[in-house]
């Protein structure tokens, strides 16, 4: 899918992108590079490129995985990445999650959920409608009634970024345990 612009780009000249899965078997390098730097700045930063190359490639083998990337329509560099997989009991995030539920959320949300688990664009490619193109991209391709994701309660900019495209607050300030920062967590149902 090509994008030369998009509702949520800034005003200006906004950049040409494409938007394509990405597999197990392709090369990792380009994302895990674009990805040490969409985290880099506070509150996240810094993350190393080892510790995301082992979290991705855990993941890549969770129920119903789907990634994709941003790339620039001239150079193919990779500005943003998104990606996620059915939540599912004695995963680590969806039982700290099903802790802070109660019994109807985990039966009626949790169980039938996706989790959004990445999302990041390299800073000079923000605000021109990746990460919303991203978002729908695998909102889409989700087989799920809705996606759930995480986001630090002090992330301002993110959650307004969520809630500005369809998401809304299901728990605020949660705890994933001892030396966590509290975390929202956000739902967005599929439309």
């Amino acid at each position: 899918m090509i994008i030369s612009r998009h509702p949520f780009a800034a005003r200006g000249e906004a950049r040409s992108f494409h938007i394509d899965p990405f597999s197990p078997t392709e090369d990792r390098q380009p994302i895990l590079a674009a990805w040490v730097r969409a985290f880099a700045e506070p509150p996240n930063g810094p993350r190393l490129e080892d510790d995301l190359a082992e979290q991705l490639e855990r993941h890549m083998s969770c129920r119903d995985f789907a990634g994709f990337t941003a790339r620039d329509g001239q150079s193919g560099q990779v500005l943003g990445f998104i990606y996620g997989y059915t939540n599912s009991p004695g995963e680590w995030w969806n039982d700290r999650v099903a802790q802070a539920m109660n019994a109807g959320q985990v039966k009626q949300i949790l169980q039938h959920s996706y989790c959004l688990t990445e999302l990041g664009v390299i800073p000079e490619a923000r605000r021109q409608g990746i990460a919303d193109a991203l978002v729908d991209a695998l909102v889409t391709a989700q087989p799920h009634p809705c996606v759930l994701l995480s986001t630090r309660s002090d992330n301002r900019a993110g959650k307004a970024f969520y809630h500005a495209t369809g998401w809304r607050t299901l728990l605020p300030a949660m705890s994933f345990g001892w030396n966590y920062p509290p975390y929202d967590i956000l739902l967005r149902e599929r439309q």
